[in-house]
This record gives structure tokens, sequence and C-alpha cells, in this order.
């Protein structure tokens, strides 16, 4: 959750360097109580002043921010801030933060009044059902949304389930029988198995209906009810490092999307063999086995269709580390601690990416637990005037897209730089909240969060510290509900969701050190509702 939407009023009633304001329920329109707000300053990196100086206030301003916690009222009341350009934040637990208006501009003389607002966050509910349409107490359920994230839940003795602090967005409900439920009745002598299932009751995610959560609503009355399908047995052997059968291995079988599904999981014996029931699909038959140095690991892909699957085959290797060092050009302050995090997705084919953070101490980091496979190595964008220069891993371009990493390639190099360029320009009809994204024209480099800019009233936006290179300048105004499109409030881009965008943006290229302006006018996309 980040910053509502901002109004500024001057008013001479106010001293001088004193922030206040209040924070509203958007719907309500009554005080929010306990919300936190901060101010952060904002500070432009100047390349004909001394850098390092500069780079120190910044540090500065980023281990002190200015807060306050709102009254009964949803008052709240900042003292003591300095002047310049603050980035607002405003958090509180089970509410959704609206979008980030204009910085906050403070001058000796010139009080400033906040008029801030925050969305409830949505929930799900809904139970569980057998054939027979009896609860199915202890269901394992996962809610997916569409632009990234996921929510589990176990069913109560009820069969019952509840979501809550749910975004608003569009999702699929995913329910999947407990470990201790017995197995369904056979059918004409064929045993069969509960098949992991999607809402309304579909055993495919393609097929599966939506469930629409409008920003702060309730849906309730969601009902699953598990499928039963025949029965089939995937077998085969785990094979340890040298070579030799692998015995007391865990084994188990992970669906297309990655989720454990269901009862799939067993031990090899003292011959590595291992056997495990499930239904018709696409799995991933994932072994682990503990040493006292390492864990050993190994995967491969199975196709369940109509038939048991045997003979499947899975040589165990040990993990590895990656050692990355990272430089920031000019440097920061030796004693900064504001590098950003890297981040690491899997990309091998287990049907969805799961991206991990990893902090950075000092100027290194380290990865812990690789196996050999394909990788995606980036860092998150920092705060300008920063901006992601280039990455190598084991002597590839990171940058360039996945690499294919193993235990030779142990080395990695993150550097950031200062030299980027500016975006600004104006919007048609973008009122302030309204946000302008800069989409690369590579897609190897949608990964790392995207540059953003904020209309403010009149429509203008400026966007500082960007890569050189060539980009697509999207722009999106607030919708009737207050929230711009789900793709520009998560910065996970992906193509089927940007394609439409990317149609309705102006290309431009950024330069070093050079200021880029353009004029767009705003896209026009639903914002998806219940």
């Amino acid at each position: 959750m980040r910053v509502v939407c901002l109004l500024l009023a001057a008013t001479g009633m106010l001293s001088a360097q004193v922030v206040e304001g209040s924070v509203s329920h958007s719907v309500t329109r009554l005080g929010v109580s306990e919300v936190t707000v901060r101010l952060h300053l904002q500070i432009g990196m100047d390349p004909t002043k001394d850098l390092k100086s500069q780079a120190e206030q910044l540090e500065q301003a980023q281990q002190n921010p200015h807060y306050a916690i709102t009254d009964l009222a949803g008052r709240f009341r900042i003292e003591g801030v300095k002047e310049g350009k603050y980035r607002v934040e405003v958090f509180r637990e089970g509410f959704q933060a609206l979008p980030l208006s204009a910085p906050v501009e403070v001058k000796e003389g010139d009080p400033v009044e906040l008029e801030l607002k925050m969305a409830p966050l949505g929930r799900v509910t809904g139970r569980v059902l057998n054939g027979k349409g009896d609860p199915v107490s202890g269901a394992k359920l996962q809610m997916a949304g569409q632009a990234g994230g996921t929510q589990g839940r176990i069913a109560d003795e009820n069969g019952e389930f509840d979501m809550v602090n749910v975004y608003g967005g569009s999702y699929t409900l995913l329910a999947y029988a407990p470990d201790e439920l017995a197995p369904p009745e056979p059918v004409d002598g064929q045993q069969m198995a509960w098949a992991p299932t999607y809402y309304p009751g579909i055993m495919y995610a393609d097929s599966a209906a939506r469930v629409l959560v409008a920003p702060g609503a309730e849906v309730a009355g969601i009902e699953i009810k598990l499928l039963a399908a025949p029965a089939r047995q995937v077998s085969g052997v785990v094979l340890g490092a040298d070579g030799k059968p692998a015995a007391d291995a865990a084994v188990q079988l992970t669906s297309g999307s990655g989720r454990p599904t269901g009862q799939l999981r067993t031990a090899t014996d003292e011959e590595g063999k291992f056997e495990i029931s499930t239904v018709d699909g696409t799995y991933r038959v994932i072994s682990d086995l503990a040493g006292e140095a390492n864990t050993l690991h190994g995967e491969s892909e199975v196709l369940v269709a109509g038939k048991d699957v045997r003979d499947v085959k899975l040589q165990l290797v040990a993990s590895f580390h990656i050692h990355g060092t990272v430089s920031y050009d000019p440097p920061l302050p030796p004693e900064s601690k504001s590098h950003a995090p890297i981040l690491l997705t899997n990309a091998n084919p287990r049907g969805m990416m799961f991206t991990q953070s990893f902090a950075v101490e000092g100027d290194s980091f380290n990865i812990p637990d690789l196996y050999p496979g394909t990788y995606t190595l980036l860092a998150s964008e920092p705060d300008p005037p920063y901006y992601l220069a280039s990455v190598r891993v084991g002597g590839q371009d990171g940058m360039a897209g996945p690499v294919n990493l193993s235990a030779a390639d142990d080395h990695a190099e993150v550097v950031f730089r200062a030299d980027g360029g500016t975006v600004s320009g104006t919007v048609e009809n973008c009122r302030t909240g309204g946000r302008v994204t800069l989409i690369p024209v590579e897609q190897n480099l949608w990964k790392p969060s995207p540059r953003v800019g904020l209309c403010d009233a009149v429509g203008h936006f400026t966007i500082a510290g960007v890569r050189p290179g060539d980009y697509y300048a999207v722009a999106v105004a607030l919708s009737n509900s207050g929230v711009p499109p789900l793709e520009l409030v998560v910065p996970n881009l992906r193509p089927a969701s940007t394609e439409e965008l990317l149609k309705q943006g102006s290309k431009v290229t950024v330069k070093p050190g050079e200021a880029t302006h353009v004029d767009l006018k705003t896209a026009k996309l639903a914002v998806p509702q219940q």
C-alpha cells in the first residue's frame, strides 16, 4: 500500500514548516485513525554541484523521515519539516492506497494542509464441497491475481474460507483436497482421485471463471465443488549425485502453476523408487535429499494423459551460490544503506515465474542454494537520480534476458549510474493522481519496476533518473472509482496486458543527461468491475 489522493491548500492560519491535515475514508468520508503518514524528502542530484554532499543529504533524509499517526478524527500534524519537496506515504492495515499525487513542496512561511484519502481493501468468502455437496474441512485454497500476488487459506470445519485484505482486481480461485480426505468412490472399477478444482468447478486454469473484486468490495457466496477424476500412477527412480539410487529422498508433484496439488508427496524406498497417485495433467516431479553439507535437488516434467507414467528418472545435483558486487557511479557515501535489492526470477519450465529478493550488504550480496537452470537476475530500480545501468552474471549480460546458470557461474556485477535523462510534458485530461509510465521498448527490461510520473492539477508530469534508451510513454487518468488500471498500479508488466497500452502511448528516446518533452493523451482502458 502506498500514497493516497492528495490536495494542497495554502492557509495563513498554519505556521511555517508544519505539515498537517486529515485522512478520510474514500466511501464514508469519515476520518481514519491510526494511519501512519510519512514525508520522504526528494532530492534531485545536480551534476554541477558536489555529488558526495548531495548523496549524504539524501541518505540522511531517507534515514530520518518525518511522520505522524492520525488521531480518532483522522487528523495529523508533522512539525519541524525543512524546506523541500516530499513524497507522501500513507499506511494502515486493511486499507488500499489510492494513486500517488504530486510531491508536497514545503517553503518557509508557506504552510501546507493535506487532505488524504484511503479505500478499504476487499474480501472474498465462500465454501468448498465434495461431490456429494458435503463441506470439506481443511480444504486448501489459493487465490491468484491477474497482475501477480497470491493468497492462501485453509477451509474451516464447515468448509468455509475467508480471504481478507484483497486488492481490487481479477483473480482465479483454486481448491484442492486436504491430505486426510478419503478418495472418491471408484467408478466402474476405476480408482478415482480428487482433482485440483478451479472456481466454479473446472480442472484447468485457462477455463476457470475469474472472481472480480472492486476496491473495498466484498464478494460472498463463492462455492467450489471438488471434482473427481480417474487416478493415474507416476513412478520412477531417484539417483544421487554419484549416480546410485537415493533412498529416503522426498518426492512431490507440482501442477503447471507450481503449486503442490493435494496428496502428491512421498519418499523413495531403499532402491530409490517412488510412486504417486494423481490425475491427468502436466506436472513437475521434484525431489530433494538433505545431506551433511548440501541439499541435493532434481526435477523433471511429465505429462499424464489417460494412462500411468512409468520409468521417470531424476538425477540429483548439489546447489551453488552467486556472489555479487554492487557499485554506484558516482559513489554513494560509504555509510549509505540505500541500495536497491537484488531480484532473482526462476525461469525454468514450471508454468509461472517465481521472484526472490536479496538484500545488499555494503557493496555485495549473496544468493544461496541455486540449482542449474535458467534465471533472470536484475535489481529494483533505485530512487532518482540513479538507474540500473548494467548486470553481468557468470560472464553473461543479465540485461539482455534470462541466463543459464551453473556452479561455474558464481559471480555477478550490478552497476547503477546517475547520468540518466529526464522525461516531462503534459497529458490531456490527466487530473491529479493520474500517472505516466515509461515502458521500455526492449521487453527484457520490463522486469525492474518502471519509472512512473504523476500528473499535477494541470496535467504536467516529470520523470527523472531514466535509463538512456527507447521507451513507450503511456498515460492513464484516474477512473471513476479513483483507481488507475491494475497494469500500471502493480509494476509487473506482461506482454498480454501491455499490448493495448503500447498502442496508445508515444515512443520517446532518452539520452544521458538530457531532457525530453512529450505531450500525451490518456489511454482508454476500463478498470475491472465486479
